[in-house]
């Protein structure tokens, strides 16, 4: 299990539409590889290439391999694992690295002036 945020663009949904729209976002139906940023939103573009260089991915193009994986979980440092849309990612890490992340996730989307959900904390939305 994973400690799970996911970070839109804030004109993507609304709060109050926002349960219904992760739903059908969240069946990754989008015509494109989940895996890159390739069709994404500058904003979303900007935040992941930040983003990996703390808590760099598992999966994708600019995946750690097996033993880099294994290396970094040995010394306790974190890793990510990603799933990428036009106009979110969603992103999760392990539970000892929860509060970093959610600290880190929180910095850089104001930056890019983009929307988290905190999805396994209670639900709640933080906008720009």
């Amino acid at each position: 299990m994973s400690y799970d945020i996911l970070i839109f663009e804030p004109a993507a949904v609304s709060d109050k539409d926002f349960p219904q729209w992760w739903k059908r976002v969240s069946r990754w139906e989008e015509p494109h590889d989940y895996d890159t940023t390739e069709g994404s939103t500058p904003a979303i573009r900007s935040f992941f290439r930040e983003l990996i260089r703390t808590f760099p991915p598992i999966n994708g193009p600019y995946a750690l391999t097996d033993e880099e994986v294994d290396a970094r979980e040995a010394e306790g440092l974190p890793i990510g694992d990603y799933v990428i849309g036009a106009d979110f990612i969603y992103a999760g890490v392990g539970w000892s690295d929860a509060n970093v992340f959610a600290k880190t996730v929180g910095q850089l989307a104001w930056t890019q002036r983009l929307a988290v959900a905190y999805l396994s904390e209670d639900g709640s939305i933080f906008r720009p």
